[in-house]
């Protein structure tokens, strides 16, 4: 949808790219400090099936399971990886 007829404080460009990576380790250790270091934004990783996604972000990391029941196994194995705000966020 165009959204050229709106104000320019409110127009939103999104520039999409899809690539594959080699999963050996240290694959992502670039992307990844580029997303540490604020060097690019808005990045989401997922396996070919998209049976999960990964956002992480300078701050910390969002993992988005198919089901709660992956999320609740995911959430006992790793309970250190949990924010330790009193709110979870």
């Amino acid at each position: 949808m165009e959204d050229d007829h709106l104000a320019p404080e409110f127009q939103v460009r999104t520039h999409l790219y899809a690539g594959r990576l080699a999963n050996v380790p240290q694959t992502l250790d670039p992307l990844l400090r580029a997303i540490a270091d604020e060097v690019t934004i808005g990045v989401i990783l997922a396996p070919p099936g998209l049976d999960w996604l990964v956002h992480p972000y300078d701050g910390g990391i969002d993992i988005i399971t198919a089901t709660v029941a992956e999320r609740d196994e995911l959430k006992g194995r790793h309970p250190d990886w949990l924010s330790s705000h009193p709110q979870g966020y």
